[in-house]
């Protein structure tokens, strides 16, 4: 009898050890997936920022005077929110020629993070050389927001031909490879964002509107 309790027991101990284990390989696992899910969302964001600031410091580049060098700025309602939905600007390659770009952002799906409902949005990156738009490097497919405010030399707000500043934002969101269709379980897997964001006065528009 004795002995079939010790072994009743040391089979319990070893099924609890066997649970403890599972338990904190399962930690461990879940803790490089978020490792990994935030290195690559960190790099993401910092790759889409650079190329962003490249576009946006070059705007307006050899532009003629009273020329726009902004050419569309279009803004969508989101709920009680807005992002830019579309922009398309006089730039330069990385050769140093006049380009025309355009960000088109399309919204794919809704988010909730931390009880907040957002949506998710991808950007499609666009170069125009003279022959016509084709997509470029630069693209993204997981931002939760992107703006860009046209400010005037006073940081107010300023119309397409009158914008001398450009304050551009954007959020990242941290989401799992591959997304349940279950919204409730989606939402429960630790989403959350990372934030860019920039203000910077291109040379290039200067000249728009400029008559002399």
């Amino acid at each position: 009898m004795q002995i079939l309790l010790d072994h009743i027991t040391s089979t319990v101990i070893a099924g609890i050890v066997f649970i403890i284990l599972m338990t904190l390989q399962w930690r461990v696992n879940e803790t490089t997936i978020e490792r990994t899910i935030l290195y690559m969302g960190k790099k993401n964001t910092l790759n889409l920022g650079e190329i962003i600031e490249r576009d946006v410091e070059n705007a307006g580049f050899n532009i003629f005077p009273g020329e726009d060098g902004i050419i569309t700025h279009q803004n969508t309602n989101y709920g009680d929110d807005t992002y830019t939905s579309l922009l398309e600007f006089v730039s330069a390659d990385e050769d140093g020629n006049q380009i025309k770009v355009k960000y088109t952002i399309s919204l794919l799906d809704s988010l909730v993070i931390n009880g907040n409902p957002l949506p998710l949005l991808s950007l499609l990156r666009e170069e125009d050389s003279g022959s016509g738009y084709t997509v470029a490097g630069g693209s993204a497919a997981r931002l939760t927001d992107f703006d860009v405010d046209l400010l005037s030399t006073q940081n107010v707000g300023a119309t397409r031909t009158d914008a001398r500043k450009l304050r551009v934002r954007f959020k990242t969101a941290l989401l799992p490879q591959k997304l349940t269709d279950d919204v409730t379980v989606r939402n429960q897997h630790g989403i959350d964002e990372l934030i860019w964001g920039m203000t910077i006065e291109p040379p290039g528009l200067k000249m728009q509107g400029f008559q002399g």
